[in-house]
């Protein structure tokens, strides 16, 4: 068990966590000498790893449509990555554009996906940002009806760490890459990862 929380640290640059949870492992539970004092020691992972690359802006590697009559979603990425201490990401680079009748309303229906080619072991996960104050009041106006929404073209891009979203253990694999939005499914990629 050391040795994996070891090896996931390190890969994501996170030696001081490891060695902060082995010595707390092999210590055992520390005695607090103050109530108040905050236990640091054993606070979870998660609040100290950070959250995963996440963008909508349009970038150089973003892939373009086909021609302007196209609809759809479209990934691309490069073919091989190599992972270390300091490249800890695996970048992929999304395009859609849908017509307003298939356009998923809910921002959580953007999703990726990958399939471990040799274990079959498949992962899934929302991708994007989530609202961060869903209670603010809606903008001013009268609210879009369903047929407005049914005339109207949604575009737009989407760029994603696919190691931090899905979470992929660091070990050399190929994966099937594929993201969907609503029922719309992309091209499939195929990645392979390379740790050193």
């Amino acid at each position: 068990m050391l040795k994996r929380i070891i090896q996931e640290c390190a890969i994501f640059g996170h030696r001081s966590v490891a060695l902060i949870l082995i010595a707390s492992a092999l210590c055992g539970c520390h005695q607090q000498e103050d109530e108040n004092q905050i236990d640091e020691v054993n606070q979870p992972i998660v609040e100290i790893s950070s959250m995963p690359f996440f963008s909508a802006d349009e970038l150089p590697e973003s892939p373009k449509p086909p021609s302007p009559a196209w609809s759809g979603v479209l990934i691309q990425a490069e073919s091989t990555h190599r992972l270390s201490l300091k490249e800890t990401e695996v970048l992929i680079y999304g395009y859609y554009k849908l017509a307003g009748s298939v356009y998923p309303l809910d921002d959580d229906d953007l999703r990726i996906y990958a399939v471990d080619t040799a274990t079959k072991f498949p992962y899934e996960a929302s991708a994007g940002e989530k609202d961060e104050s869903p209670d603010e009041p809606p903008e001013e106006g009268s609210p879009l009806t369903r047929e407005d929404i049914a005339n109207m073209v949604f575009s737009g891009y989407f760029n994603t760490d696919l190691v931090g979203t899905l979470r992929l253990p660091p070990k050399n694999a190929k994966y099937r890459i594929w993201a969907s939005l609503g029922k719309i499914k992309s091209n499939e990629i195929l990645i392979e990862i390379i740790v050193r």
